[in-house]
Parts: structure tokens; C-alpha cells; sequence
């Protein structure tokens, strides 16, 4: 995970000033007076063409169950969240190397307590052990270039949810995943969506807008379901990033990931606008 984030260090990209996130105040940034904030995935949509689902939880106010996969997503977001709070927790109070991280971290526990926290069931393939493996080895490489302070180490290894203020894009509060060498970073949940490249790019802008600082690359990590998933991102085999094809540790067989240039996606991003909804 921490070797595709460096892939992003060097990429920029030429995007036009009104398109950059801090022009929130004029065309074409600038959000409609519709007397309501979305959130992004909202504004991206997908599951439903005609927009229905919106217009059911926004105007009706009418909240739907929650189906065996969005709870998976839900699972997959929270033992994602956990994993890195704790980690960076652990550097912060002493864990000097990646073994030490490793040997101290539980992630069967975070898992369950994970799954309880959103109703699912603990997946079985040791996400959060995963994660561990991949700071451990962040912390290592930091700890031998700056020394063992704790939370400079901490600070630099472990990057933990991103949340920024949305509301100057008529958005809520953006939650993304992290922020790492200044690219969005995602965890997404089954099959590879464009959708999902729009959100990077609406994350993007909500960035831009609150910190007035360029973002031109995300990054997305699939986890699939089944045990084995096709490789898509990059045009890379299906255990990309693995080192000589070997299955990732602890059974994380589907976790995928590839860089994406932000700018060229902002136009396609669609507008906020009303729409004309009939009960």
C-alpha cells in the first residue's frame, strides 16, 4: 500500500484555476442554492439511475436496511479506521520497530469488535493484520532515516481518516480514508466502479476547498468478497503489489490499488442541480 503511495509523490498535473476546489465561491465550482447538503457518494450515485433512493432518504426521510454488502463495506470502513487508530496509537506509546508493532497489535480482536460496532460478521481473511504487516514496514523504514521519536514516527508511518468541512461545495462533512504525500486514499468494496474515481475527485475538491492546497491523485484499494479477483488496476496481474506473485499475508487476497490523475475527472463529476422529484 505505502510503496503505490509513493508512485503518486511526483504526479501533477496542469488544472485550470476554476476547477480547483478553493474557487467554491464561482462557476463552475460553485455549488446551486439547493437548500440541502449531499454527501459525495450521493452526488456520484449508482445504485439507483433515477435517483429514487435519494429522493426516499432526503425528502421522505424514509431509511432503508442496510443489505449483507453495504454492512461488508460498512465492516470493511471500520476495520480499516480501527486498524490505523490502533497502530498508530501503539507507535505512540513505544513501539520502536515493526516487529514490536506486530507482536503487540491485535487484530482478531479489532475485527470483532469491528463487526459488532456495524451488525456483520467478522471477515475471516485478516484485514487488519494486513495493515499491520504493511505500517510495520513504514515504521521501520521511518524510524531508520529520523530516529525513534514515537510521534514522529507515528506521524509519518500512520496516516488515520481524513475529514474536512464540505459545506463551501454544498457537500457534508467529506470522510476519506487518508491522505497521504497529498493524494486521497479510499478503501472501496467489490467490483471496480468510474463511480469510484468521481468520488476521488469530489474528495479532492472538498480538500482544495478547506486547505487550499492542490490535490491531483487518489488512490483506490479494492477488497473483494471472493477469494480470487481479477487484476484492474493498472493493467497489472491479480496479485499486484505482491512481491514474485505470492498471496498477500493473513489470506488479504483481494485487496487492489492503483494510482489515478484527479484533474482529468473533475469535469465529468455531476453537477449539483435540483431535481424535479414527484412523490
Amino acid at each position: 500500500m505505502f510503496r503505490e503511495l509513493k508512485l503518486v509523490r511526483g504526479m501533477r498535473a496542469d488544472v485550470g484555476e476554476e476547477l480547483r476546489g478553493w474557487r467554491w465561491g464561482e462557476p463552475p465550482v460553485a455549488p446551486p442554492p439547493l437548500g440541502v447538503r449531499l454527501s459525495v457518494s450521493e452526488i456520484v450515485g449508482g445504485y439507483c439511475e433515477s435517483r429514487r433512493d435519494l429522493y426516499l432518504r432526503r425528502v421522505l426521510r424514509v431509511r432503508a436496511e442496510p443489505n449483507g454488502s453495504m454492512k461488508f463495506g460498512a465492516y470493511i470502513h471500520e476495520v480499516f479506521r480501527r486498524s490505523l487508530i490502533g497502530l498508530r496509537r501503539l507507535v505512540e506509546e513505544g513501539a520502536a520497530s515493526g516487529w514490536e508493532l506486530i507482536r503487540r497489535f491485535d487484530g482478531e480482536a479489532l475485527a470483532r469488535e469491528a463487526a459488532e460496532a456495524v451488525g456483520a460478521e467478522p471477515d475471516p481473511r485478516g484485514l487488519a493484520r494486513f495493515l499491520a504487516v504493511q505500517v510495520a514496514a513504514r515504521v521501520d523504514e521511518v524510524a531508520s532515516r529520523s530516529g525513534a521519536d514515537p510521534l514522529s514516527v507515528a506521524a509519518r508511518a500512520v496516516p488515520l481518516l481524513y475529514v474536512v468541512d464540505g459545506r463551501p461545495l454544498g457537500l457534508t462533512l467529506v470522510r476519506a480514508d487518508a491522505v497521504v504525500h497529498g493524494a486521497v486514499l479510499e478503501v472501496k468494496v467489490g467490483e471496480r466502479s468510474d463511480r469510484h474515481a468521481l468520488a476521488l475527485a469530489g474528495y479532492a475538491l472538498a480538500i482544495e476547498a478547506d486547505e487550499e492546497v492542490p490535490v491531483d491523485a487518489g488512490l483506490l484499494v479494492y477488497v473483494q468478497r471472493r477469494r480470487q479477483a481479477e487484476g484492474r488496476a493498472g493493467g497489472r496481474g491479480p496479485q499486484e503489489g505482491v512481491p514474485g506473485g505470492e498471496e498477500p499475508p493473513h489470506g488479504a487476497r483481494a485487496l487492489r490499488r492503483g494510482p489515478r490523475r484527479l484533474p482529468e475527472l473533475r469535469r465529468e463529476v455531476p453537477p449539483l442541480r435540483p431535481l424535479p422529484w414527484r412523490s
